[in-house]
């Protein structure tokens, strides 16, 4: 079983080594941060979407783990078993880009045979028709 937490630290220093804690004291394997404090996260090996706003790592050293995928708001960390999606949406986004991030996240799910654990902030101050859809493997 992997165990993965996500946390919100809102660009904070002081958070980010809080939650560091957290990871320690539950037996984290893998972090996934969304508004990371981008210091913390350059210094320390994470893996980044294209503009920092959602971080993932494999703290526990347990789990091999390779990056599967990057973009605008997504980052994906692959396990052998297990594809690990994090997401942060702004609240800010028009609905375009908030439609395209839903779109790419489908196309992650749609091109893997592994589980799929899926966390993040899905932030929108908009009105989406949202729809579940299965895919055949």
């Amino acid at each position: 079983m992997i165990r993965v937490l996500q946390a919100n630290v809102n660009r904070s220093t002081l958070s980010h080594s809080l939650v560091s804690r957290l990871v320690v004291q539950k037996k984290v394997d893998i972090l996934v941060i969304t508004e990371p404090n981008i210091y913390e996260a350059a210094r320390s090996g994470w893996y980044a979407d294209t503009e920092d706003d959602v971080v993932i790592k494999d703290v526990s050293n347990r789990v091999a783990s390779r990056l599967n995928f990057r973009s605008n708001g997504t980052v994906a960390l692959e396990t052998s078993k297990t594809l690990i999606i994090g997401v942060y949406i702004s609240p800010n986004v028009a609905v375009s880009e908030f439609t395209s991030t839903l779109d790419t996240i489908q196309e992650l799910i749609s091109n893997t045979d592994k589980k799929i654990s899926m966390v993040g902030d899905f932030n929108s101050r908009l009105a989406v028709d949202v729809r579940i859809r299965e895919v055949n493997y």
